[in-house]
């Protein structure tokens, strides 16, 4: 028997009966959930009887629900490496048109918002936007990958607020948060295949008092036993990474809550933003000897941008 439970279920699932082929689709698209879910469970989630819950199991060559369990931990474990999460894209993907492919990897990232959204607690999401609102300081944290979103966010923060440190990567990291403590907010963000340096991080945080908001993929990542607030996003994609959208969507509405429940603060805070922007000139904003121009010369103009420079 094939040990890679998804090649089993993608192998045999047209030979599968109806209800069992409902039970072996949401293992295949939801395996990740399915290591912490009971047959009873996964059989009330499609809808089914626990025993087809099983038999579909048995029927892809395992003994019980335990061993095929078992065998998602291992291909767990086997999602760290980003060569053999080509592989398990290969198997999805296997005889599918251009088009087929293009419209699977939408497909997916919707996929991963609405597992997103399902198990989003608005009270807990409530809780974090003020927790980093009013927080003395609030320190962000993402290395490699999520660094992306941890400039997002910080940038964003540090446009309505006072004392917002981004950090994106692990130069004297611990050093500078040695200074954490009660009253400070660190929001990090760590998924497969976890910085060290992250988690070290989000521990040191946690022994000094302070409060904490992770962003992690999985309820057995090493940031999860820490923060005070946790948010599980999806990150599956359809390439040898990570897909992030889920994660950047929790980022957009910890921002729309903390402006909503913050109007006046930040709006004053924006405002100042703006006379900032202008001061430094910080946007593009067309010439104004190009104002008066017809539309055929603009035209000329951008087509040959050094005609008019002086030799």
């Amino acid at each position: 028997m094939n040990n890679d439970p998804l090649r089993q279920i993608s192998a045999n699932s047209q030979k599968l009966a109806k209800n069992q082929q409902i039970v072996a689709d949401y293992l295949l698209n939801n395996w990740e959930k399915a290591l912490y879910e009971s047959s009873i469970t996964i059989a009330k989630k499609v809808g089914v009887s626990q025993s087809t819950v099983v038999r579909t199991v048995m029927r892809l060559g395992y003994s019980g629900f335990p061993e095929f369990q078992s065998a998602l931990r291992a291909r767990l474990e086997d999602r760290f490496s980003t060569i053999k999460q080509i592989d398990q894209v290969s198997i999805r993907q296997k005889g599918q048109s251009l088009e087929q492919r293009i419209s699977q990897v939408f497909d997916q990232n919707r996929k991963n918002l609405d597992m997103a959204l399902r198990d989003l607690d608005p009270e807990q999401t409530r809780k974090a936007a003020d927790l980093i609102w009013k927080g003395k300081r609030v320190f962000v944290l993402g290395l490699r990958t999520g660094s992306t979103l941890a400039h997002y966010l910080g940038l964003h923060l540090s446009m309505i607020r006072a004392n917002v440190t981004i950090f994106s990567n692990d130069y004297m990291l611990l050093e500078n948060l040695r200074t954490l403590g009660k009253g400070d907010v660190l929001v990090v963000f760590s998924f497969v295949r976890y910085s060290r340096k992250s988690i070290e991080a989000a521990i040191s945080a946690h022994n000094l008092g302070c409060n904490i908001v992770g962003i992690t993929d999985l309820m057995s990542s090493p940031l999860s036993g820490l923060p005070h607030i946790l948010f599980l996003v999806p990150v599956t994609s359809m390439h040898y990474g990570n897909s992030y959208v889920a994660a950047s969507t929790i980022v957009d509405v910890l921002l729309s809550l903390i402006v909503a429940y913050n109007k006046k603060a930040a709006m004053k805070a924006l405002q100042s933003m703006e006379k900032g922007f202008g001061a430094f000139q910080v946007f593009f904003e067309k010439p104004a000897r190009l104002s008066g121009q017809n539309a055929s010369t603009a035209e000329s103009s951008r087509a040959n941008p050094l005609a008019d420079r002086k030799q």
